[in-house]
C-alpha cells in the first residue's frame, strides 16, 4: 500500500527531472565515453530498471526505462550526440521558444520533442508518434505562415502523415523539412540599437553587426528545424520499412544480376564445348583422308603440279598460284603490252621470211637430172 501512495509522486518527479537530466549523467558515463562504454552502461541501466524487473514499481520503471532508451540512441548515433554536445547547456535550460516577447522567436519548444519519450509508442493514437510530430511540424508550419504574408512560398508544408501513408508523401515531408530555410527576420539577434548611434558612419558599422547576427541566429534556427527532422527521420517506421524494402530490391536485383552472369558463363562453356568437338571431328576426318588411298595423293599432287604449270604465262615469265591471279593477270595493261609486243616481232619475223626467194629451179634440175642419170 505505502508503494501505491508514493508511486504517483515518484513517477512526476521523474517525468519532471528527465527533460533536465543529461543524458551522461542518466546512463551514469563521462562526456569523453566510446561507444563500447556507451552499450555497457545502457545494458547496466537497462538490467536495472527493466519494467519486468519492477513489478512493485512498473509505472516509475517504464518512465526511468524509456529515459535510459533515449539517452543511449541520442549518444549511440555520431550526428545526435555531436548535436546533443554542442546545445548541452540549452536543452538542460529548457530550450528556447519560452515566450520571451520577441515576435520572430519559436512559440513551440523543438527541444521537448527531440526526445523519444515524447510519444508513447508507433501508433496513431494521440499520444503516439504520429500524431505527436504531426502536431509539432503542422504547428511551426503555422508559425512560419505568419512571415509569409506577400511571398511567393505560402503553400502549406506536406503533411506528417500516419502509418500508413505511402512513400510519396512520405518522402515529400522529409524532402521539404530536411531543407527547411525560415522566413523568421530574427530582429531579436540584433546587437546594437541603431537609433542609438552617433553618427553615420557607427550605424553603418552597427548594421553589418546586425546582419551577422541576424544571419547566424537564422542559421542556427534552420540546423535546429533539420535536425528535429533528421531526429525523427530515424525513428520514422516509415522509412525503415522504405529502406528494407529497398535491400530486399536490390537483393533481388543482384540475384538476377548473378543468375544472368552464371547463365552466359555457363552458355560460354558450352559453345566452347561445342567448337572443340568440332574442331575434333575436323581433325579425325583428315586423319582419315591422311589414311586413304596413297595413289590418289599422288595423282592430286600431280594434276595440282600440271595445274601450276598451266597457270604460266610465257610472255611474262611469271607463274600464278590459282586461277583468280591468271585471270587478273590477262586482264592488266602489262600482260597486254608484252602480248601486242611479241605479236609484233612475230609478224615482222614472218614477212622478212616472205621476201627469202626460194630456189625452186635449182632443186628441180636437180631432180631432174637425177632422174635422168637414174634412167
Amino acid at each position: 500500500v505505502s508503494t501505491q501512495s508514493t508511486g504517483e509522486p515518484e513517477v512526476a518527479r521523474a517525468m519532471a527531472e528527465e527533460r533536465r537530466t543529461c543524458y551522461y549523467e542518466v546512463l551514469g558515463v563521462e562526456n569523453s565515453v566510446d561507444e563500447d562504454g556507451l552499450r555497457k552502461a545502457y545494458k547496466r541501466a537497462a538490467l536495472v530498471w527493466h519494467p519486468d524487473r519492477n513489478m512493485h514499481q512498473q509505472e516509475l520503471a517504464t518512465v526511468k526505462f524509456k529515459e535510459i532508451r533515449n539517452a543511449f540512441e541520442v549518444l549511440i548515433d555520431p550526428n545526435e550526440r555531436a548535436w546533443y554536445d554542442g546545445h548541452k547547456e540549452e536543452i538542460l535550460r529548457g530550450g528556447t521558444g519560452t515566450g520571451a516577447g520577441n515576435s520572430d522567436e519559436l512559440d513551440i519548444n523543438l527541444w521537448g520533442f527531440m526526445n523519444s519519450t515524447c510519444y508513447d509508442g508507433f501508433g496513431d493514437d494521440d499520444k503516439g508518434f504520429f500524431a505527436v510530430y504531426a502536431e509539432a511540424f503542422d504547428q511551426l508550419d503555422g508559425e512560419e505562415t505568419q512571415f509569409s504574408a506577400g511571398s511567393d512560398s505560402e503553400d502549406p508544408a506536406p503533411h506528417f502523415g500516419n502509418s500508413t501513408s505511402a512513400w510519396d508523401e512520405v518522402s515529400r515531408f522529409y524532402g521539404h523539412w530536411d531543407n527547411f530555410v525560415t522566413r523568421r527576420a530574427f530582429g531579436h539577434a540584433d546587437k546594437y540599437n541603431l537609433k542609438e548611434m552617433p553618427d553615420r558612419r557607427h550605424r553603418r558599422a552597427a548594421e553589418a553587426e546586425n546582419k551577422k547576427a541576424r544571419t547566424a541566429a537564422k542559421k542556427k534556427a534552420n540546423d535546429h528545424v533539420r535536425q528535429l527532422a533528421a531526429f525523427v527521420r530515424r525513428r520514422d517506421p516509415r522509412v525503415k520499412r522504405r529502406q528494407e524494402e529497398l535491400a530486399e530490391q536490390k537483393l533481388v536485383r543482384d540475384k538476377e544480376v548473378q543468375a544472368a552472369k552464371a547463365a552466359k558463363a555457363e552458355a560460354h562453356a558450352a559453345e566452347r564445348v561445342r567448337q572443340q568437338e568440332e574442331m575434333a571431328e575436323f581433325y579425325r576426318e583428315m586423319e582419315a583422308e591422311a589414311g586413304g588411298d596413297q595413289d590418289q595423293m599422288m595423282d592430286q599432287e600431280c594434276d595440282t603440279a600440271v595445274e601450276a604449270e598451266e597457270l604460266y604465262c610465257v610472255a611474262c615469265r611469271k607463274s600464278f598460284k590459282n586461277a583468280k591471279q591468271w585471270e587478273n593477270h590477262e586482264r592488266s595493261k602489262k600482260h597486254l603490252k608484252v602480248v601486242a609486243e611479241l605479236r609484233r616481232e612475230l609478224e615482222a619475223d614472218d614477212l622478212e621470211m616472205e621476201d627469202v626467194p626460194e630456189p625452186k629451179l635449182a632443186v628441180e634440175s636437180e631432180e631432174d637430172g637425177g632422174q635422168g642419170g637414174c634412167a
